[in-house]
């Protein structure tokens, strides 16, 4: 069994430190204790390179949605430990290997396939692992994602079958982009949904089923594929299957000087009335913020009524909200195509719930659109998921009256990172502060299917698709909102 030499520690332990650290070195006390994903030291980019230290000090790829990284990777001394306990389990099942056959490690009982209808149940089975326990919410969501989005022509999805069963699925969609000054289109694919059965973790599968999915997507004639909803562990293996990192999203908020007040006293009322409704003496409510089905949109228009009127409504108001986008369109960067089609299929969502603030009639003159949950218990939380208009009045309107719907016990939330100065600066105004980002932040990935051309060379309409300045993102484009 070999066991770290104590040089060998060391020296590891400064290429640790020199990742952590960042080059040049940024001030801060690190010692072999210090917290790195708890704290949100680390940001993506640093935990994919110590991801990356640590299989190639295993010499091999590790599944790490099996990892408890906060558990296990959360320190210096944590991830020396890690490694070495995973290179003594390396070596002794290299010679329980050796000496049996038809072992696990070997998975010569999977198959990767292609989807086809018939898998249908089982894949909304599997997917009670990563979506909802429900299975009628989960083929609302399937039948809207992929069976009827627009740009794909049927579910594009690969399996990981055992004896016959599915156990594993990655996932992909069709999205048309837009770029450049005659407004050049490009349909390409947006790389979603990845699980794995618990039973069948561990097994190498991700690897299998990603080489099949690229394969097949080339032929299908897709160039490029995105993904703007990648969590930490996903993050991970992207940058060894041939992924780029353009930039990622921060975020601004604005919240009431009220919210963290009253947050607090609707954590201790739920506490009180789970503890009550145990007893039988009360019944379970949804104690707090209100959803965007509650708000009063007579009340809205009444207080909005001074031009630039506003008003509110929970429907889209499709072919207006297209015209306006055809109408003021001003730049040529890269961006998600929000015409009829797009926006019909996209607010149908049985995950989430939208509220729509309109500014005019049969012309808009602008329209910003609020995003929530409806499957999460925290009510919380509201996303400006898109918001155009014709001018710099109208936009800070319709930022006064989301701000009014969020009232004191939601906090807006808004993707910055792509944003004009003026509509940072208005923001601001408008009370939105950056956020203190703890450590993952949402990334945006691309990946080229022909991917033996160099990064530099993916290029659309004339724009290089690694140049996050040639991007223009909202959080409409994430299937996370």
């Amino acid at each position: 069994m070999k066991v770290f030499p104590p040089k060998s520690e060391q020296r590891l332990r400064d290429e640790l430190v020199n990742v952590i650290l960042g080059s040049p070195p940024e001030f801060m006390e690190l010692t072999d204790a210090t917290s790195l994903i708890r704290s949100g030291l680390v940001d993506s980019q640093r935990l994919v390179n110590i991801a990356l230290i640590v299989e190639r000090e295993l010499g091999h790829q590790i599944d790490f949605s099996q990892v408890d990284l906060e558990r296990d990777l959360d320190t210096i001394t944590g991830i020396l430990r890690f490694i070495q306990k995973h290179r003594e389990f390396t070596e002794f099942e290299q010679v329980r290997v050796s000496h049996e056959s038809g072992t696990r490690a070997m998975d010569s009982s999977f198959d990767i396939t292609s989807y086809r209808p018939e898998f249908k149940q089982q894949v909304l089975e599997l997917l009670t692992q990563l979506w909802s326990p429900s299975l009628d919410l989960n083929r609302a969501y399937f039948e809207w994602k992929h069976e009827r989005n627009p740009y794909s022509n049927g579910p594009l999805l690969y399996l990981a079958l055992h004896q016959g069963k599915v156990v594993g699925m990655r996932s992909f969609f069709g999205v048309q982009l837009e770029a450049g000054g005659r407004r050049q289109l490009l349909t390409g694919l947006y790389a979603d949904d990845l699980v794995i059965d618990r039973g069948h973790r561990n097994r190498g599968l991700i690897p299998r089923i990603m080489r099949t999915a690229f394969k097949d997507l080339a032929r299908l004639g897709y160039e490029y594929i995105f993904n703007l909803s990648a969590g930490p562990i996903t993050l991970i293996s992207a940058f060894s299957e041939g992924w780029r990192q353009v930039g990622v999203m921060h975020r601004m908020r604005f919240r009431s000087w009220r919210f963290p007040s009253n947050l607090a006293v609707h954590s201790i009322a739920r506490k009180l009335l789970v503890r009550s409704s145990r007893t039988g003496m009360l019944s379970m409510t949804n104690w707090g913020a209100r959803s965007l089905a509650e708000i009063d949109r007579s009340q809205v228009a009444r207080l909005f009524e001074k031009a630039p009127s506003v008003s509110f409504d929970l429907a889209p108001r499709v072919d207006a909200m297209a015209a306006l986008v055809d109408r003021i369109r001003s730049d040529d960067r890269i961006r998600c195509v929000r015409d009829h089609t797009y926006f019909s299929w996209r607010f149908q969502n049985p995950f989430r719930r939208y509220g729509f603030l309109f500014c005019g009639q049969a012309a808009l003159e602008g329209y910003l659109v609020l995003e929530e949950c409806t499957t999460r218990r925290d009510r919380t939380a509201l996303n400006i998921v898109d918001w155009e208009a014709t001018s710099v009045p109208v936009l800070n309107r319709l930022l006064e009256a989301a701000r009014h719907v969020a009232g004191h016990d939601k906090q807006l939330n808004i993707w910055s990172s792509t944003l004009s100065g003026e509509r940072l600066f208005l923001l601001a105004k408008n009370g939105f502060r950056k956020i203190k980002e703890q450590g993952h932040v949402s990334p945006l990935l691309v990946r080229a299917l022909a991917n033996e051309q160099p990064a530099e060379n993916w290029l659309f309409a004339g724009r290089r698709l690694v140049d996050f300045g040639e991007w223009d993102l909202r959080m409409l484009d994430s299937m996370h909102w």
